[in-house]
């Protein structure tokens, strides 16, 4: 059985270990990991480690979909990627509601600004004119207020 070759600039990579909150180690490359904010000033601080590991709040789960978005999106892409980019990024939000709002959550604390906005996009379009009790049920969201409370701001916002 023939051994694969691995390319030399695939090998002086380098890369950053990524934990994840359930205990997951992800290795992925610098370029990548560049484009979360948090992460780029956590791979400084921990620069003389060799790979630095930094512990990411955010399930494997949700982390591994990140890391895809990243490997889609390297930096410096050229316009007829970015195209076929908008494509992927279509199906890539096409996911359970829980799993897009954790998206969003991990994206935003994370500082991946394009994520966050391309999922947040999916989250209005599903909500845009629905009634506020199918809005609550995507949004996972509960109405804690009164009937009472519920007339008077409907009286207010008349």
């Amino acid at each position: 059985m023939a051994s694969m070759d691995v390319p030399e600039e695939v090998k002086k990579k380098k890369k950053v270990n990524l934990i994840s909150y359930d205990g997951k180690l992800f290795e992925v490359g610098l370029d990548l990991v560049k484009q979360s904010g948090i992460l780029a000033e956590c791979v400084k601080i921990h620069e003389g480690d060799d790979p630095p590991t930094i512990p990411v709040n955010v399930r494997s789960d949700i982390l591994r979909k990140i890391i895809n978005y990243w490997a889609t999106h390297v930096q410096d892409e050229p316009e007829s990627v970015r195209k076929k980019n908008e494509l992927w990024d279509a199906e890539f939000v096409k996911m359970d509601d829980s799993v897009l709002l954790a998206v969003i959550q991990a994206a935003h604390y994370l500082e991946i600004t394009n994520l966050e906005d391309l999922a947040c996009q999916r989250v209005a379009d599903m909500i845009k004119c629905k009634p506020e009790e199918e809005m609550d049920e995507i949004l996972d969201k509960e109405n804690d207020l009164t009937k009472e409370e519920e007339d008077a701001l409907r009286q207010q916002n008349a």
